[in-house]
C-alpha cells in the first residue's frame, strides 16, 4: 500500500523534493506505508537567518475516514543553515496512513 502525496509546496520555498532516498535529485509521488523515513530537501526563497528554527509537518488530507481531514501525522523542528532545508520524517509507530497527504 502507498501513502500518496497530493503536493509538496509551501510559500517561501522552492525546489521542494520529497523522496525515500536522502539527497535525491527528484521527488516521488507516493511512498510505501512501512517506509522508515521520508526525506525533504528545499531552498528557502526568503532571507532567513542561519540558525533560525523551522518546523516541517506532514498532514493527512484525505484518508478515506481512517483519520479526520487535515490530521497532523508528524512533525520535526530543526535549525536553518544557508537558506536550504534538509530534514526527514520518521515512520509513525502505527505506520503511515494510506491516502493523500
Amino acid at each position: 500500500m502507498l501513502a500518496a502525496l497530493a503536493s509538496a509546496q509551501a510559500e517561501g520555498f522552492e525546489d521542494i523534493i520529497l523522496s525515500a532516498t536522502e539527497d535525491a535529485e527528484e521527488g516521488q509521488d507516493g511512498f510505501a506505508t512501512d517506509m522508515p523515513k521520508i526525506y525533504l530537501s528545499a531552498t528557502i526563497t526568503n532571507e532567513v537567518a542561519s540558525g533560525s528554527k523551522l518546523t516541517v509537518a506532514r498532514f493527512a488530507l484525505d484518508t478515506g475516514g481512517v483519520a479526520p481531514p487535515n490530521y497532523k501525522i508528524d512533525e520535526v523542528s530543526f535549525d536553518v543553515g544557508d537558506n536550504h532545508v534538509d530534514a526527514s520524517l520518521s515512520r509513525p509507530d502505527n505506520g503511515r496512513p494510506v491516502g493523500n497527504c
